[in-house]
C-alpha cells in the first residue's frame, strides 16, 4: 500500500511540474500501460494537438532512481529532454491502418502464455497455440520517430470486418517471409555473443578469447546437444515454433523427440531426448530461471514441453510445485 501511494504522489507531482513546464504548449498525461504477463507499466503522454502518434515514456524505472536518490529535478530534465528529442513534428500518416490489404504487409505475430493474461486476451484477437496464445501486431517504421509497433485490437478486427483465420494466416504467412526461422548450436551462439561483446569494447588477450572458446567447445563435446530457436530479428523469436511444419521439421531434424524450453518471448531452447525422461526436471529448471533471471513481461512461460514426433502432439511438462 505505501509502494502504491508513494508512486501516486510521485506521477502526479511529475505531472503538474510537466504541465507547469509545457503550460500550453502541449497537453500532458498520465495513462496505464497493459503488458505481457499482465504487468501495468506507468506512461507519461506529451502530446501536440496535432501529432498523431505520440510516444510513451515509461515511468516505473524513473521512481526506482527516484527511491535511489535521484533528484526530482533530475528525472523532470530527463523527461524533458526526451520528449524533446523525440522529431514527432512531422504528421505521421496513420490512414493506411483504414485499409486491410495495407495493414496486412505489416503485420506479425508474438506468442505469450495465457495464464496471466486475461486481461489483456480480453481486448485483442488472439489464436491458442497448446496452452500458449498469439496476439498480433503492426509493424511501424518511420524515418523521424524509427521503429515500433502497434497491437491489434478488436476494435481493429471491426473495422477491417475480416475473421480472425484471415489475420493469423497473413500474419504468420508475413512473418514467414520477412522473418524466417534461425536455429543456433547453443554453443556456437555462446561463442558469438562472446565475440561480439569483446568487439563491442571489452578488451580480452586473445589468449583469454581461445580459452573461452576451448573451453565452450569441451562444453559441446561432454554434454547432450542443445539448440535455440528464434527468428532472423530476434525478436518475438519464439513464435518460430509456430510456423507452419516448423514442430514437425525439428522432429525430423532431430531424429527424435524433443523437449522445448520456452527461455523467453524472444527465443526457446530446443533439447533432443534419445532416451526416456520425464522432463519434469526441465520444467523445475525454467520457472526457477523465470523467477531468477527474466523480466515479467519476457516471460513465456513456466514449464517445459515435449514434443513427440510420432503422433505430432506438443505436450506442457507438469512444474512440480503445481
Amino acid at each position: 500500500m505505501h509502494f502504491k501511494q508513494d508512486f501516486n504522489y510521485f506521477a502526479e507531482k511529475l505531472l503538474l511540474r510537466l504541465k507547469d513546464y509545457y503550460k500550453d504548449t502541449y497537453s500532458v498525461s498520465i495513462t496505464e500501460v497493459m503488458k505481457n504477463n499482465g504487468n501495468i507499466r506507468h506512461s507519461i503522454l506529451i502530446r501536440k494537438e496535432d501529432e498523431t502518434l505520440t510516444p510513451n515514456i515509461y515511468i516505473d524505472d524513473m521512481y526506482d532512481e527516484y527511491v535511489s536518490g535521484v533528484t526530482f529535478s533530475e528525472i523532470t530534465s530527463k523527461i524533458i529532454e526526451i520528449r524533446n528529442s523525440l522529431n514527432t513534428t512531422a504528421i505521421i500518416n496513420l490512414d493506411f491502418m483504414d485499409d486491410y490489404e495495407l495493414v496486412r504487409r505489416n503485420l506479425g505475430i508474438k506468442l505469450i502464455g495465457k495464464e496471466n493474461n486475461d486481461r489483456l486476451l480480453a481486448d485483442v484477437p488472439h489464436t491458442d497455440f497448446c496452452d500458449m496464445t498469439i496476439v498480433y501486431y503492426i509493424n511501424m517504421e518511420n524515418d523521424e520517430i524509427g521503429k515500433g509497433t502497434i497491437m491489434v485490437r478488436n476494435e481493429f478486427m471491426r473495422d477491417w470486418n475480416i475473421p480472425l483465420e484471415r489475420l493469423h494466416y497473413d500474419a504468420r504467412e508475413n512473418m514467414m517471409r520477412n522473418n524466417p526461422p534461425l536455429r543456433l548450436d547453443i554453443v556456437d551462439m555462446l561463442i558469438e555473443m562472446f565475440i561480439e561483446h569483446n568487439n563491442d569494447g571489452t578488451d580480452f588477450a586473445q589468449e583469454e578469447i581461445d580459452d573461452y572458446v576451448n573451453e565452450l567447445e569441451l562444453t559441446r563435446d561432454r554434454q547432450r546437444h542443445m539448440y535455440v530457436l528464434t527468428n532472423q530479428s530476434k525478436y518475438y523469436g519464439a513464435s518460430a515454433i509456430v510456423y507452419p511444419g516448423m514442430l514437425e521439421e525439428l522432429g525430423n531434424s532431430f531424429e527424435s523427440d524433443y523437449y522445448i524450453l520456452p527461455s523467453s518471448i524472444h527465443e526457446v531452447i530446443l533439447i533432443p531426448c534419445y532416451e526416456e525422461e520425464h522432463g519434469y526436471e526441465l520444467s523445475e529448471m525454467v520457472r526457477s530461471v523465470n523467477e531468477t533471471n527474466v523480466g515479467v513481461e519476457e516471460v513465456l512461460s513456466n514449464h517445459a514441453y515435449k514434443y513427440h514426433r510420432e503422433n505430432h502432439w506438443l505436450e506442457p511438462i507438469p512444474n512440480l510445485m503445481n
